[in-house]
């Protein structure tokens, strides 16, 4: 799938913020989200939680960060899937 695409299959922009999830996304890069309920395994997703977003793998048991230095988040049903992450914005 060609850059074009992805133009195409996003719906919005959000920038991300911190590094529970380096060396995969870095704090201030920005990444196309595609609004789906739901992701397979494996998937990097947006998650929301009260007034929290963060970004996350989508593991069998919870949300993974892929700096080891993160805990995983177990799933509860407070956490709400935004959308499928699927390319970053390169400038």
């Amino acid at each position: 799938r060609g850059l074009g695409d992805v133009y195409k299959r996003q719906d919005f922009i959000i920038s991300v913020s911190g590094d529970s999830m380096e060396p995969s996304y870095y704090d201030g890069e920005k990444v196309y989200v595609q609004k789906t309920p739901e992701l397979n395994l494996g998937d990097i997703g947006i998650f929301s939680r009260g007034n929290e977003l963060f970004i996350k793998e989508y593991g069998e048991d919870g949300l993974i960060s892929h700096n080891p230095k993160y805990k995983m988040i177990k799933g509860t049903e407070d956490i709400q899937t935004v959308g499928r992450v699927i390319g970053k914005v390169e400038i």
